[in-house]
């Protein structure tokens, strides 16, 4: 296998960003067009890589991670630091934190400007290294800062990663309020504003009392499509000519085109003249990670208690109610959203189940083939079988 060095992983992510280009072009233009836009899709499909490459080179971007909101101060820090970097270089920025006897001349002029254009309160929050507890009752204030800048320049506001509250148990940040606030501030002031995340997360922006019901179109996104990754193959083993499109249409199959794992894949490839069958390579991924399987099982069991089974399941091919008696599909169907809210499971269409991560579902299953999405339509509704 290719050693995965820093330039091979870049090379990997660089050439499926300009595969995508297709994706990048629709959010592009969305955001032309639109102040609000939404991009959602399933798990581990390259949302936030996607929207990252369609916003590469663009100096107006405030964007907000909200897997890194561990509270509502630390909220209002990330907001406070993000607006930061449109007003003083990032450089000047990392200088600016240093002790007042070690900041050069540049660190000065910076601290300056964040005074003059935020205010020193919501400057000092930017240059802080974590919010405190007092730092909660902020957020209201710098995004008042944040609307008013937007006032004097471009912003777009990028909230990424929607879901992430909502996969822990009263997780102080309210996604649904998040939206509210900035709903209000942008009737008054023109930012624009994207969000992204999961599928399970569109709820918070669209639902009936949502902020932005009916308000913003969002862009569906897939896993790379078959001809996305057929031209990024091409590009891969350029000026060499890529593998047969048979030996591309098998390995697809495996991966069921799953980004990471088909790059990972397609990097065992690259050392080769003639790659080795796509089963070999699958099943020495599976190999080169035995810990990957057992971590994703405790991973379910603690989302939910029937959480391990249904992974183990669905990786067969078998449906998840199958057997399970009606009285107790409510809970099935509960701990089917708990996983995939989690990213373990994915519904790629209606009434279909897999498992997110193809090399998890290889070794639980034991072999290295492709099987068809298990059904929730295979459900039998006979009281007497037990699940």
């Amino acid at each position: 296998m290719a050693e995965l060095t820093a330039e091979l992983i870049q090379r990997l992510h660089h050439n499926l960003d300009a595969a995508r280009e297709q994706d990048t072009a629709r959010l592009q233009a969305a955001l032309q067009s639109s102040h609000i836009v939404g991009v959602h899709g399933e798990a581990e499909i390259g949302i936030t890589s996607v929207v990252s490459h369609a916003l590469r080179g663009r100096s107006d971007v405030v964007r907000i991670d909200l897997d890194k909101a561990t509270s509502v101060g630390e909220l209002a820090r990330l907001f406070a630091l993000a607006t930061a970097r449109l007003i003083v270089p990032r450089t000047a920025l990392g200088l600016a934190r240093l002790g007042p006897g070690l900041r050069p001349s540049s660190a000065r002029a910076a601290i300056a400007d964040l005074d003059r254009e935020l205010g020193v309160d919501v400057a000092h929050l930017a240059l802080s290294d974590q919010a405190s507890p007092d730092d909660d009752d902020r957020l209201p204030i710098v995004l008042d800062r944040l609307a008013m800048l937007s006032e004097r320049r471009d912003v777009l506001i990028w909230v990424d990663h929607l879901q992430a509250p909502s996969l822990t148990p009263r997780h102080p940040v309210d996604v649904g309020q998040l939206l509210w606030d900035l709903r209000s501030r942008q009737q008054r002031n023109p930012f624009r504003l994207l969000l992204s995340g999961h599928t399970v997360a569109t709820s918070e922006a669209t639902g009936p009392n949502a902020a932005f019901y009916g308000a913003y179109q969002w862009l569906a996104l897939t896993r790379p499509s078959d001809d996305q990754w057929t031209a990024y193959m091409r590009a891969l083993w350029a000026p060499s000519p890529a593998p047969l499109p048979s030996w591309r249409e098998d390995l697809l199959a495996l991966t069921g085109s799953h980004p990471s794992t088909t790059m990972l894949a397609l990097a065992a490839a690259l050392d080769h003249d003639r790659p080795a069958s796509p089963q070999d390579l699958v099943r020495r991924l599976v190999r080169n990670d035995p810990g990957l399987t057992k971590r994703a099982l405790q991973h379910a069991r603690t989302l939910h208690r029937l959480g391990g089974g249904l992974v183990e399941r669905i990786s067969r091919g078998e449906g998840p109610y199958v057997g399970v008696p009606k009285a107790q599909q409510n809970t099935v169907g509960r701990a089917l959203a708990d996983l995939r809210r989690a990213g373990l499971l994915t519904n790629p269409a209606p009434s279909q189940w897999t498992v997110t991560n193809p090399l998890t579902a290889i070794a639980l299953r034991g072999i290295v083939a492709q099987i068809q999405p298990a059904l929730e339509e295979d459900h039998v509704e006979d009281p007497h079988l037990v699940s």
